[in-house]
């Protein structure tokens, strides 16, 4: 956890140094999102069929920048 707030700030440093690069950074994590997502749902599925990434919630809304 305290690696994911270490990103956090970094984010926010580079968020608030140069607001062009803000929505790159959205993009780049969405697209982080979306790779765990996958991750997750393969990692799932591939030790328990039974099992199925909509029982997991993760909550995203820290990632979005502003």
């Amino acid at each position: 956890m305290k690696d994911l707030e270490k990103l956090k700030d970094e984010i926010r440093k580079i968020k608030n140094s140069n607001r062009a690069q803000h929505f790159k950074i959205k993009e780049v994590l969405l697209e982080i999102v979306d790779i765990i997502d996958a991750t997750i749902d393969t990692v799932l599925l591939s030790t328990s069929p039974k099992l199925h990434s909509d029982s997991i919630c993760v909550d995203t809304s820290s990632l979005i920048v502003d």
